[in-house]
């Protein structure tokens, strides 16, 4: 294992004694200069997918991620969740995931080559159908904590079978990519919609332990997500596209 990603591993499984003091004061609170520039940039976002779409709502506005809670380091990225609920949309289904399909599309063809930076950390802000976190959820709207961030979620994991797990899921999706690309299936409707689908569960996969949670960031980091996203925007430009 390369001694960088072994160190990058080894800090992620490390809490920190407090929560980030970049973002929070003593008591918890982020601090309201850092909650007001987030909310500027969600609005961005919100404007440029959302916003005149009638039905669609924002239900919350969250702080997620590494910085949400004890495991950051100085790079870490500043990650910010926009929960969407279809309240009233008839052209839109209500279905989590079918919902959050829509959401991936709407932000990749608006919002794809969109970057915010907030005092030289990275702002990645998504469109989510759900709140979905492990480490914390801070509540913009609210300004609160939703899901308080715990320091022993990752007790017991070991940095080996991190790495081991990681490099299986890592060949996998390439390997998964690759076929479909040699197969021509994302030439068709149907394979567009199958990577979507594949996309949408390795996403949720990240709910189900702590350990699918490393994974999940490790391949963030590595930009497989990044990847994914604009193969199937791709994908759908060229199935849309008269030759």
């Amino acid at each position: 294992m390369p001694e960088d990603l072994r160190s990058m591993i080894y800090q992620m499984l490390t809490p920190n004694d407090t929560l980030d003091v970049r973002l929070f004061d003593f008591r918890g609170k982020m601090y309201q200069e850092v909650k007001k520039q987030l909310l500027v940039n969600a609005e961005y976002i919100i404007k440029q997918t959302i916003k005149g779409i009638d039905g669609l709502v924002v239900h919350d506005i969250y702080l997620t991620g590494s910085s949400a809670g004890y495991f950051y380091n100085e790079k870490s990225d500043i990650d910010v969740g926009i929960e969407v609920h279809n309240e009233s949309c008839p052209y839109i289904s209500q279905d989590e995931d079918k919902l959050a399909d829509f959401l991936l599309k709407l932000f990749y063809g608006n919002c794809r080559r969109v970057s915010f930076v907030l005092d030289n950390r990275s702002v990645d802000i998504n469109l989510e159908s759900r709140d979905k976190e492990v480490f914390g959820l801070y509540s913009l709207l609210q300004d609160e904590w939703v899901l308080e961030p715990n320091k022993k979620i990752f007790a017991g994991i070991e940095v080996e079978e991190v790495w081991r797990k990681y490099n299986e899921r890592y060949a996998e999706i390439n390997q998964y990519i690759d076929n479909m690309q040699a197969n021509g299936q994302l030439k068709e409707k149907q394979g567009i919609l199958e990577l979507t689908a594949y996309f949408r569960n390795l996403l949720k996969q990240s709910l189900v332990s702590p350990m699918e949670y490393i994974i999940y960031r490790l391949l963030k980091k590595r930009l497989v997500f990044v990847y994914i996203g604009g193969v199937i925007y791709k994908s759908w430009q060229d199935y849309l596209s008269l030759e």
